[in-house]
């Protein structure tokens, strides 16, 4: 996955999860930054939506999340967070894929940091 500071993370796909949002069927997809061991529970997705930019941070938000126990679950956008590259230009931030550009917006979580 390219980064904001033009470098590269690698990231494996791991499921494509599928949820309505005002009536439309949305997919993002889910990462997990390694495949066994410890953290391979976890997952990423990095996503952008029609609020970026103007009401949330411009390259995107993040949701973290444990594997959940079955295929039907909860994603919380609620939970959803800035980038660390959204206060320093020092960090190395991985920008959301092209697969993860939602159309609608999702007023959730939080906003753009005010410089």
């Amino acid at each position: 996955m390219l980064t904001s500071r033009s470098l590269k993370k690698t990231f494996y796909r791991y499921a494509t999860i599928r949820f309505p949002v005002d009536g439309q069927e949305q997919e993002l997809t889910a990462f997990t930054g390694t495949l066994t061991g410890e953290g391979s529970d976890g997952l990423f997705i990095p996503f952008r939506e029609a609020t970026s930019g103007r009401e949330t941070y411009g390259a995107g938000r993040y949701l973290d999340f444990d594997e959940p126990p079955s295929e039907h679950f909860v994603l919380d956008f609620n939970r959803a967070y800035n980038p660390l590259c959204n206060y320093s230009p020092g960090f190395n931030c991985p920008i959301p894929p092209r697969e993860n550009r939602l159309q609608v917006a999702i007023r959730a979580a939080e906003l753009t940091y005010p410089h």
